[in-house]
């Protein structure tokens, strides 16, 4: 399992890399949408900018407030939990207030802001489907997304050329936006860029757009013109729509000879193993065959491993699913302090004792915690490296299933 770098107990994967490189062609794209005002330029680039430096911060850092009481007993393991759904809406809201207290004396300033925001939005969410597509229902959500994503840049681009008022464009993408997405969440799971956000998320942007709407007054000012440049970069996006549509019919049409393979990588068939749990007794990965499991491997050394052990006690319980959670008791300092560590934890899913590391080294294990998901068949159908909140863990689990 390659593509991370550790610098000690750090994880870096490379796919991040990957990730900025997508957002800055992403912003760098926006901007050819979105013409500002040049006696307004610094303010509203340092606005926009220390907008979304906040909103990222806020949206790693938040989790200490999502869960307070493992934060007061260890805040570092917290930290090292992915952020979901809550911590995004979080983000969102302080990103909001941020800027409404910037710009109380600047509204004009504000709405050019938030067009700008929305705008970047939704040209960056759009080159990450394109490069990270997703099923969800056995439908392809990404390419609904990108598709309706796209629609948006385009009415955005009419109305620019058309020199529509700031405020009605803003509020309208928003409802539109909104009323999209909610009513497509109700159907299937749609993600905003990496997160799955409740339908009331989207209906609360409807609400607020229709009251923003409704207290518009009229003003002269009128949203500067565009040049040629932005029917460039949709047409760009339109490309990348086309290229991802494709790319994933080829995956689906490809087959996979998972007999052939040896290495462990998405595909190919989980190696059995056999270990004892806690308690002595025996369990191996082919008692559960017909049924879908989750392996993850961990320590009670490693940080984000223990901060995503209560939401896999929380996915184990709700879930129809097999877990079996194989802690490296080679590196720990005893059994006994493994077995009060879960019984202190309060965890009801198997744990397996890998008492020489063998299973470790088996499935290719270098960072912890790394999860595993085999499908009913023995066939790996996801490999993630760092911790998992129970968001995520159901959302590979479905998609697991999907692909049954």
């Amino acid at each position: 399992m390659d593509g991370v770098w550790m610098l000690g107990p750090f994880i870096i994967k490379q796919m991040w890399l990957t990730l900025v490189l997508l957002f800055a062609a992403g912003f760098y794209l926006s901007v050819h949408l979105v013409k500002e005002d040049n006696n307004q330029a610094k303010t509203f680039t340092d606005l926009y900018w220390n907008g979304v430096i906040y909103f990222f911060l806020i949206f790693q850092f938040s989790s200490l407030l999502v869960y307070p009481m493992i934060s007061i007993r260890d805040p570092i393991a917290v930290l090292s939990m992915p952020s979901g759904a809550k911590e995004w809406m979080i983000a969102w809201g302080f990103l909001v207030v941020y800027i409404f207290w910037k710009t109380k004396k600047a509204s004009i300033v504000r709405i050019n802001i938030f067009i700008h925001i929305i705008v970047s939005y939704l040209v960056v969410e759009t080159v990450y489907f394109a490069f990270y597509s997703f099923d969800s229902s056995g439908y392809p959500v990404s390419l609904f997304q990108m598709i309706a994503n796209i629609g948006l840049l385009l009415l955005f681009f009419i109305q620019k050329q058309k020199q529509s008022e700031p405020q009605i464009l803003f509020y309208r993408l928003v409802v539109l936006y909104g009323a999209i997405m909610g009513v497509l969440s109700l159907i299937v799971q749609v993600r905003m860029i990496v997160t799955s956000v409740p339908s009331w998320f989207y209906f609360i942007l409807v609400f607020a757009g229709l009251i923003g709407l409704n207290r518009i007054k009229e003003n002269v000012c009128q949203i500067g013109r565009n040049d040629n440049r932005g029917i460039v970069v949709i047409g760009v996006l339109v490309l990348l729509v086309g290229w991802s549509s494709f790319n994933v019919a080829l995956k689906d049409a490809k087959e996979i000879d998972s007999s052939l393979a040896s290495s462990i990588a998405v595909g190919h068939k989980a190696p059995d193993f056999t270990l004892h749990n806690l308690d002595g007794k025996e369990i191996s990965l082919s008692d559960f065959k017909g049924e879908p499991v989750m392996i993850n491997f961990w320590a009670t050394w490693c940080p984000p491993c223990r901060a995503e052990l209560p939401d896999m006690e929380r996915f184990y319980t709700t879930q129809d699913v097999v877990l079996l959670a194989v802690n490296g008791t080679n590196t720990e300092s005893s059994k006994a302090h493994v077995e009060d560590f879960v019984d202190e934890m309060g965890l009801s899913f198997p744990v397996l004792a890998d008492l020489d590391g063998e299973v470790a080294s088996l499935f290719q294990i270098r960072p912890l915690p790394t999860s595993l998901f085999v499908d009913e068949n023995g066939i790996i159908s996801d490999i993630h490296i760092g911790p998992l909140n129970q968001e995520l863990m159901i959302r590979k689990l479905d998609q697991l299933n999907i692909e049954q």
